[in-house]
């Protein structure tokens, strides 16, 4: 009886904490977008931001959304970089934006690019993915950093 009752808890206990390690490694994860839509010369009328620290089951976000003629500049007022709760790494996602940026405004209106990087000794999966109608002005580049599995 002793065999049976301990085997069903190690079971369950070998459950549950596969189930919070699953957990903790969804909630390292960040997808940070930048959607531009119908943006003028100098720059857009409406530039909205989000930082959505996530939730039990969902990665954490952050939305830079740009849209009509204007003269306001679509960038980040909070940098992704320095929110907290981003594994507390600073991990990079700049050069992600201006790859795809560049290949943009040089004749590549999607694709897709990953570029995995260490940050204090813990591998990340990092990558971009982008889609324009062939400007800058009308696009959305999709970045995604998450911790590499081991």
């Amino acid at each position: 009886m002793f065999n049976k009752l301990g085997g069903g808890n190690m079971k369950r206990i070998v459950i549950i904490i596969s189930f919070f390690w699953f957990l903790t490694n969804i909630s390292f994860s960040r997808d940070i977008i930048v959607e531009r839509v119908n943006g003028g010369q100098n720059g857009y009328n409406v530039v909205k931001e989000h930082h959505d620290d996530g939730g039990f089951l969902r990665g954490k976000k952050s939305i830079l959304q740009c849209f009509d003629p204007g003269n306001i500049q679509c960038q980040w007022n909070i940098d992704p970089r320095t929110l907290p709760e981003i594994v507390n790494t600073r991990e990079e996602y700049k050069d992600l934006q201006d790859y795809a940026e560049d290949k943009i405004k040089n004749g590549v209106p999607s694709g897709t690019f990953a570029d995995p990087k260490a940050y204090n000794g813990v591998l990340y999966n990092r990558s971009v993915t982008w889609t324009s109608n062939g400007t800058l002005e009308n696009s959305e580049i999709i970045i995604t950093i998450e911790p590499a599995e081991d």
